[in-house]
């Protein structure tokens, strides 16, 4: 979920496992204070789900999902070369919230490096939407694929917080 635009943050949030322990996505960011977000389209749903397997402590995913690790610019972690929006970010705040099975952990984090593939640009120099198509997770087994199709554009009605926010 974006979070804040001064500075750019995120919030991640990976809950614990069936055992109740921290998934390493998390005992890694502990470790590291460091993490990237890879957003995926369609065609990486395969390699995103084959990351989902437990895989003992230690056992990397990357030789599993299919995926080309790249070393990031500002953070000491790799990013999915095949993802074409990938964020580097540094730990800000880790929130617990609950305890055991599926408790949360509310990771956020700020933005300090965008990667965007040339081919979401449109020609007013902004990534253009409907050039994504993006998977996310809805919960459960359940996923959704947003398209061009089934977005629309829907402008904030006028006041001056509107105007400001605008400019």
């Amino acid at each position: 979920m974006a979070g804040g635009a001064n500075p750019p943050s995120v919030v991640v949030s990976p809950v614990g496992t069936h055992t109740g322990k921290p998934k390493d996505t998390l005992v890694n960011i502990r470790a590291t204070g460091q993490f990237t977000i890879n957003l995926l389209n369609y065609s990486m749903v395969s390699g995103m789900n084959q990351a989902s397997y437990t895989y003992p402590h230690g056992e990397s995913e990357w030789p599993h999902t299919g995926f080309t690790p790249v070393p990031c610019v500002k953070v000491n972690c790799d990013r999915v070369a095949e993802s074409m929006i990938a964020i580097e970010c540094v730990l800000h705040q880790i929130v617990p919230h609950g305890e055991g099975t599926a408790s949360a952990n509310y990771v956020i984090g700020e933005v300090v490096y965008f990667h965007v593939a040339e081919s979401l640009y449109g020609e007013d120099g902004q990534i253009d939407p409907r050039k994504t198509d993006y998977i996310t997770r809805m919960g459960g087994d359940w996923y959704s694929r947003t398209t061009p199709e089934t977005m629309f554009e829907l402008g904030r009605p006028e006041s001056t917080e509107s105007l400001w926010r605008n400019k």
